[in-house]
């Protein structure tokens, strides 16, 4: 164990940590300690084995965009590294994309969430463009990579641009990494959304169709996983619903409590699913509390 390198890291945690919001000063300092860091040791260990696609599995509540935040910024002042951090939220399809998915498929696709809703080869082509050099020989190039509009349901006008190319890619997402279900697990409904608007099954077997086939293919692009996982889907529902709330009294505007409800049915099946399976699809799992702090102590790799 390099005792100095480890506290060099551990000063490092603290420091990115300290750039987040949302974290009150005794929270910020567990997240730097317990999760941060030591996943950090694991980010700098498969970097250095060559890997260049970290991603991070989370169900919403999970803490997932917190680390992502936290790891690029870490990863970039302590290590000189470049990084680009994506969220796969911010590759959902555009609502006219949805909208005809929806009337070729299934209308539950209209909404965003469920796999099938995003455009996977869209951001298989933004990681190579980002990871790769630029075509004309120049050091740097920028890659436009799009964002997501919540509130209008939409990708925004403008995308943003990322300088590339970059050492790392930080990615996460709630479906990042989980398998399809076997046929036989989809033909009982989970839930009232899926007996009500989805009685033939059609729905629930194209979202597993394309966790088998355009996600799986992502997930074959990460080179080393890390899933966050919450106590039950429960949890995450009720992490949701407080998120909701918080945005409703910041900007007035956000779901009712029924509409979070029907929401989050979108998201049981997959979710269940992932509860299941990533402990052992995951190359590093972390079990998070409501509070995102992790429920065991996480292994450091020592430099």
């Amino acid at each position: 164990m390099n005792a100095t390198a480890d506290a060099t890291l551990l000063r490092a945690a603290e420091a990115a940590a300290a750039e987040l919001t949302g974290l009150d000063e005794a929270a910020r300092e567990r997240f730097a300690h317990r999760l941060l860091a030591p996943v950090a040791s694991h980010a700098l260990h498969r970097h250095a084995a060559g890997e260049r696609v970290l991603g991070i599995y989370g169900a919403q509540g999970s803490g997932k965009s917190t680390l992502a935040a936290g790891l690029e910024a870490l990863l970039r002042e302590h290590a000189g590294l470049r990084v680009a951090n994506l969220s796969l939220d911010d590759f959902y399809m555009t609502q006219a994309h949805r909208m005809r998915v929806a009337a070729r498929l299934h209308p539950l696709f209209e909404t965003r969430g469920p796999p099938g809703t995003h455009d996977v080869p869209l951001l298989l082509r933004t990681l190579d463009a980002l990871l790769a050099p630029a075509s004309d020989g120049a050091v740097q190039h920028t890659v436009p990579v799009p964002r997501f509009d919540k509130g209008a349901d939409d990708r925004a006008p403008e995308p943003d641009g990322l300088p590339a190319p970059v050492d790392l890619v930080v990615l996460e997402g709630w479906c990042l990494g989980v398998p399809a279900q076997p046929a036989e697990l989809l033909t009982t409904p989970c839930n009232d959304l899926e007996r009500q608007r989805d009685a033939s099954g059609r729905f629930r077997r194209c979202v597993n169709h394309r966790l088998a086939h355009d996600y799986a293919a992502l997930t074959q692009r990460v080179g080393w996983l890390l899933a966050l996982l919450v106590d039950s889907f429960e949890t995450s529902c009720a992490q949701r619903l407080a998120q909701e709330h918080r945005l409703r009294a910041r900007t007035g505007r956000g779901m009712s409590d029924a509409q979070v409800a029907e929401f989050m049915q979108r998201y049981e099946r997959v979710s269940r699913w992932a509860l299941d399976t990533m402990a052992e699809r995951a190359d590093l799992c972390v079990r998070v509390g409501r509070d995102h702090a992790p429920r065991q102590d996480v292994p450091w790799l020592s430099a």
